[in-house]
């Protein structure tokens, strides 16, 4: 895995990490501040389409400096009005976060972040390590608040 230094690089990691050569991915921003808010990618995985934003940065680092896991919710109001508005309709959205701690990529649930940024707390993250534990955490779900 490369060193991630921006959300282009958070970008490149899921095409680099696609099985299917980035045919998985269709993009909706192709370049940053591109959509007023929608998702950056829809992700397909078994026959359903994941809306993710992706962003670089806010993870915790706990004692001894490693990350925790924790991220600092930081969304445009327009990316929270998409995030609202997908909950409304049962449709889960995620977040997928490079960490400028290390080369970690974590993942939170994109309806919890935004009932996070409402009262200001950090809120867990799982980290992905792969696209199999990227799939399974579009599918089933991630944790919520930390």
């Amino acid at each position: 895995m490369h060193v991630l230094k921006n959300e282009a690089g958070v970008r490149k990691w899921l095409k680099n990490s696609d099985p299917f050569g980035g045919k998985s991915l269709f993009w909706c921003e192709h370049r940053g501040g591109g959509t007023l808010g929608m998702v950056d990618v829809l992700v397909a995985v078994d026959g359903a389409l994941y809306p993710v934003e992706l962003k670089f940065g806010g993870i915790s680092a706990g004692e001894g400096g490693e990350e925790d896991g924790r991220w600092g919710v930081k969304l445009r109001p327009g990316q929270v009005a998409v995030h609202r508005r997908l909950a409304k309709l049962w449709v889960r959205s995620f977040i997928l976060i490079g960490s400028e701690l290390g080369n970690g990529v974590w993942i939170v649930d994109g309806g919890e972040a935004v009932k996070n940024i409402q009262n200001g707390t950090k809120m867990k993250s799982e980290r992905v390590k792969d696209w199999i534990s990227l799939t399974t955490a579009l599918k089933n779900g991630v944790g919520g608040p930390g």
